[in-house]
């Protein structure tokens, strides 16, 4: 809420309700990786076997911000 006051004799004040700014905000981010570094991403996450781009990537995020857990 903001209160506007005003300093003047007679004036009356007024109360102004504000909307909400917490919304949650949907961002997306585009990155290119080539094959070889998706494949070192792989190997330092630890990932064997079969696995999709996405699940690379997640897995290195996760594993390079768990660090030193």
């Amino acid at each position: 809420m903001k209160y506007h006051i005003k300093l003047v004799k007679g004036a009356e004040d007024e109360i102004i309700k504000t909307p909400v700014m917490n919304k949650k905000k949907s961002v997306s981010l585009n990155m290119n990786f080539t094959e070889k570094e998706l494949q070192l991403m792989k190997a330092i996450s630890g990932l064997k076997g079969n696995v999709e781009n996405d699940q690379i990537i997640k897995a290195f995020i996760k594993s390079k911000l768990s660090y030193g857990i």
